[in-house]
């Protein structure tokens, strides 16, 4: 696992994974379940 600073050239391959994720796994949830790519990117307040 690596922790980086989110950037715009990851954004896709974020969103790709991030909302391939099922909504609630094990007691964890994920809000961006399904969500469109302009709706996560929204959400999550990526800068350009």
């Amino acid at each position: 696992m690596e922790l980086r600073k989110i950037n715009n050239e990851d954004a896709k391959a974020q969103w790709e994974y991030t909302t391939a994720l099922p909504t609630d796994e094990n007691g964890l949830t994920n809000p961006y379940n399904g969500v469109s790519y302009d709706e996560y990117m929204e959400k999550t307040k990526w800068f350009e």
